[in-house]
């Protein structure tokens, strides 16, 4: 379990890029952001498929591929354009409280689908979390000053991602443990190179219908600052974090690993607290601290419980 776990960790880790990049990608909409991050991870796959992987090229594999575009849409195109979309219509604060109870969605969502744990193991650990994140986020709690109608699209749109991703966390599980002669390697790039041609169908779709694509034409410091940013998101927050998730669910239960989660929120704050330059306030620190103790409570109530079952 310690290597689930730590791959889990790892996968977090790289997630948590994507509540700090967006913001320094100004002049791009969320679904330039959207399909710039996913153009990087379906061109690795690509690249890697084209090298490596071609035997998964074979017509035996066309219903994997099948699930790989469905998968892709979902756990990428959805949930990302969601979240972005949501930062931008909403604001990143009330991004971060939707996504930040990913961790219950999807450890609920798991059990039902998978009866491993009984609910009221996860009341206390649940609360802990909602109150965590609500104490790293108070500004979700203030009055908008964008129209209600604006706002109200936004919290949607986050609504939309969380639901895909929680979706896409269990659903994937369930795939690779009915698929084992699938490598984790062979499901990620099947999955990137899937998004690698939805990415590459919604561009030519927005460039047929973009009155202005001047900004494209000169590498401008803003162009740059997006490619680079779009490399990072496409390769470490893609990439490499399915690659770990996908590993690390093979020795979790769905139920501890959708927990788990909550350490993308953790390194998410982290990494906006040094882009600021400063440290959490007292309701932030206490948050963290919340957030922590929700899951080691979850590990060590899910992991009593589980021996007792075994």
């Amino acid at each position: 379990m310690l290597t689930g776990i730590v791959s889990i960790l790892a996968a977090t880790l790289c997630w948590g890029f994507v509540f700090v990049i967006p913001i320094f990608l100004v002049g791009f909409d969320p679904i330039e952001v959207t399909l710039g991050r996913f153009f990087f991870f379906g061109l690795i796959s690509l690249i890697i498929l084209l090298l490596k992987k071609r035997r998964l090229f074979h017509h035996s594999y066309s219903k994997h591929w099948v699930k790989a575009f469905w998968f892709g849409l979902m756990s990428t195109l959805v949930c990302y354009s969601g979240m972005v979309f949501c930062m931008r219509y909403a604001s990143p604060a009330i991004t971060a409280l939707i996504y930040g109870i990913s961790p219950i969605t999807i450890a609920l969502f798991g059990n039902w689908q998978k009866k491993e744990y009984r609910y009221r193991d996860f009341l206390f650990p649940g609360i802990l979390t909602i109150f965590g994140i609500s104490l790293t986020n108070l500004k979700a709690f203030e009055i908008s000053t964008v129209s209600l109608f604006i706002y109200s699209l936004g919290f949607l749109c986050g609504l939309l991602g969380l639901s895909a991703w929680t979706w896409y966390a269990v659903r994937n599980v369930k795939f690779q443990a009915e698929n084992p002669h699938l490598s984790t390697l062979d499901w990620v790039v099947m999955l990137g190179a899937a998004t690698f041609s939805l990415c590459v169908i919604i561009a030519v779709i927005i460039a047929l219908l973009s009155p202005d694509l001047s900004k494209y034409a000169s590498i401008s410091p803003e162009l740059k600052t997006f490619l680079v940013g779009s490399l990072i998101l496409g390769s470490v927050s893609s990439w490499l974090a399915f690659f770990l998730w996908n590993k690390g669910t093979l020795y979790v239960p769905i139920s501890l690993a959708g927990q788990l989660t909550i350490f993308e929120t953790i390194f998410g704050l982290l990494f906006i607290f040094l882009a600021e330059t400063r440290l959490p306030s007292l309701f932030e620190f206490i948050g963290i601290i919340a957030l922590l103790a929700g899951v080691l409570t979850a590990f060590k109530t899910l992991k009593k419980r589980g021996s007792k079952t075994a």
